[in-house]
């Protein structure tokens, strides 16, 4: 028997993420190490990273049936960055110029490495492809009327938890 035990991994920590405009591999199961480099790195800009599912059930159970079946339906994705840090809204920003209402964009997590780690071929990832559904400003209060940052949104959600990166 295989013994799961990720010791040391308690908290993941920092890992790369990147926002692509393309990707070749239509089914998501690989990034080239020119698209990464092509994208953004975006993990210090980042709050938070979740992503989740859902999927809805109905009941079947027929006259002879003892016992309901649950018979799973549709699964929902969902994707959540938090805020997303900003540069200065006077200054050109080239992660606001990806960032359109309507845009479908690419992410690639890079989890169990360093921000510091290049991409290279051969390494794990994960990829998301997902629509921008709405962006909005951060709140800005007097405690850090100083910071920007948007507010995102992501629709028609897929992904691909098996992913690699080729040369």
């Amino acid at each position: 028997m295989a013994l799961y035990d990720p010791a040391g991994l308690a908290t993941a920590g920092k890992f790369p993420v990147h926002i692509l405009s393309t990707l070749a591999s239509l089914d998501l199961s690989a990034v080239t190490v020119a698209e990464l480099t092509a994208g953004t790195q975006v993990d210090t800009a980042l709050t938070s990273f979740k992503s989740t599912s859902d999927q809805s059930t109905r009941d079947r159970k027929m006259l002879s049936d003892t016992v309901a079946e649950q018979i799973g339906g549709q699964i929902t994705r969902s994707l959540d960055m938090g805020t997303i840090a900003a540069m200065d809204p006077q200054n050109a920003d080239e992660l606001k110029t990806l960032l359109v209402e309507g845009a479908t964009l690419y992410i690639v997590a890079r989890p169990g490495l360093g921000t510091g780690v290049a991409p290279a071929a051969a390494q794990k990832c994960w990829i998301w492809k997902a629509t921008v559904g709405t962006i909005d400003p951060a709140e800005i209060t007097t405690d850090d009327g100083s910071e920007f940052g948007w507010n995102v949104t992501w629709t028609k959600v897929t992904r691909n938890l098996d992913a690699v990166i080729s040369a």
